[in-house]
């Protein structure tokens, strides 16, 4: 039977935050400074809205700024800042954009248009505004930093990772651009790098409740159990209610044998996110492993209730319901599987592979020999390296005496697994009753040469060689057979009648 291993989201909520997105409160102009602007003044009215958090005044405070000199860049940049804080980019850019027409040409300028166009969806607009403010501020964390964050979107992580190095290198405190840089070594698989910079980043920022969890999962990822349990335990003391963490956790402490732990932990995702199959289903395996049947029961079928048609869910709701000695119930489940899923995509073709054998393995503990093989021939078909199921395969034939269904087989399981000498062994049987001697003969010689001791084999040989007239070379193989096991009445009555 497959047990199923634990599913896990792996997302990571990477802070690809926007930094320097706000303008200086005196913001940088170009060439002679303004023209004093007599009180009261809606520019300055405007920044001390912004300030308090009342962007829909700031903005009205802006407008009529705009409407008092339309070629003030200072305005139009503001402007165009709080428009984009109100989500309303489009009209941010044409703003910046008009700033950038009257001569108002700064880093904060070109960072902000970089990333009023990165909102929009514009990576390649954004890269060139980031290159812009790199250029006029080469020193700018900030800049560096959103330069990174558009090379992420487009996938581009060799110029990303540039990009997050120049950030921290103008900049090594920073917690924010210490986590994107471990999330890009995380990405090109570098994970000690990754676990270095997340590490720092935590401990810049020890409250930071995401920082623990991608140090956690990046642990989890090295398989630093310990390291990562730590770590997500931080991240959820600090954050109760992160799904993730706790999911993370919950499978750290249970490949840990914690499993009061690994239970909490998944009882607390499941409470965080009550629509969310995969603390159940953890759950489940973990109560099961327990031989706690019913509460395993009872997870798997809230589990299959909020995902009713994922496969490997439907899949384990058998195996829970087989290991708890409710084999029909298991075949249902098992059915279910097959039928849910699709076996063009190849992620869903190996599940239901699975499913079948998994089916087979319980029809067959149930003697339903021919259900159990036509289940098993679908599981070798979709997955033809499973060895476990051509194995079982092969014997239900052999048992069915479908001598030439078994052979292939066998010669399936030899292939794969040429060192066990029970699969030589059954193979030569199968040969044997199909007339190929030759062949059975090397089979079992075979099955002697990898196991000594192998007294079965032995008095097969003996069995060939007698059918092929060879009676000195059967005579000494049932004696070694007795030799190994004296009191073998196979091999006693095979010799005594070719000795007779």
């Amino acid at each position: 039977m497959r047990r199923l291993s634990f599913l896990f989201s792996t997302q990571r909520w990477v802070l690809l935050v926007v930094v320097g997105l706000a303008l200086a409160v005196a913001p940088h102009t170009f060439g002679a400074p303004p023209t004093p602007r007599p009180e009261p003044d809606p520019f300055d009215r405007g920044v001390q809205l912004y300030k308090s958090k009342n962007l829909p005044g700031a903005l009205a405070a802006f407008r009529q700024a705009e409407q008092k000199d339309p070629k003030d860049p200072l305005v139009q940049a503001w402007l165009g800042f709080v428009l984009m804080r109100s989500n309303r980019v489009t009209e941010a850019i044409a703003a910046f954009d008009r700033a950038l027409e009257l001569g108002l040409k700064t880093a904060d300028l070109y960072n902000n248009r970089g990333n009023a166009r990165l909102a929009r969806g514009d990576a390649d607009g954004a890269i060139a505004d980031y290159l812009q403010a790199t250029e006029l501020a080469p020193t700018s964390p900030d800049a560096w930093f959103n330069l990174g964050n558009a090379y992420v979107r487009k996938n581009d992580l060799d110029r990303a990772l540039e990009a997050y190095q120049r950030a921290a290198r103008f900049a090594p405190h920073d917690a924010t651009i210490l986590n994107n840089l471990g999330y890009v070594y995380d990405r090109q698989n570098q994970v000690d790098k990754a676990i270095e910079c997340y590490r720092e980043a935590a401990n810049e920022r020890p409250t930071e409740a995401a920082y623990w969890r991608n140090l956690g999962l990046t642990y989890r990822k090295a398989k630093e159990w310990e390291k990562a349990a730590a770590a997500l335990e931080q991240a959820v003391r600090r954050k109760g209610k992160d799904y993730a963490a706790q999911v993370a956790l919950g499978e750290c402490l249970s490949t840990l044998n914690r499993l009061s732990e690994a239970t909490a932990a998944f009882n607390a995702a499941a409470k965080v996110a009550p629509n969310e199959f995969l603390p159940h289903y953890n759950l489940s395996l973990i109560y099961s492993r327990q031989n706690q049947h019913a509460l395993a029961v009872r997870e798997i079928l809230v589990a299959v209730r909020l995902s009713p048609q994922r496969v490997q869910v439907l899949n384990t709701a058998g195996w829970i319901h087989y290991r708890a000695r409710r084999p029909e119930e298991a075949i249902t489940w098992y059915e279910k599987a097959v039928r849910a899923g699709n076996q063009e995509n190849p992620e869903e073709r190996a599940l239901v592979a699975a499913a079948y054998a998994n089916l087979g393995v319980v029809r067959s503990s149930l003697k339903q020999g021919a259900k159990a093989i036509q289940a098993l021939k679908e599981a070798v078909r979709l997955n033809p390296a499973d060895l476990d199921s051509h194995s079982l395969l092969a014997s239900l034939y052999l048992e069915a005496q479908h001598f030439e269904e078994a052979a292939p087989e066998y010669r399936e399981v030899v292939k794969a697994s040429p060192n066990d000498a029970m699969a030589h062994n059954n193979l030569g049987f199968a040969l044997e009753k199909l007339g190929r001697l030759d062949e059975a003969l090397a089979a079992y010689q075979k099955a002697t040469e990898l196991n000594p001791r192998f007294y079965l084999a032995f008095n097969n040989l003996g069995a060939v060689y007698e059918r092929m007239g060879q009676k000195d070379l059967a005579e000494q193989n049932y004696r070694k057979a007795l030799a190994i096991k004296p009191d073998f009445q196979e091999a006693q009555q095979n010799l005594a009648r070719l000795t007779r």
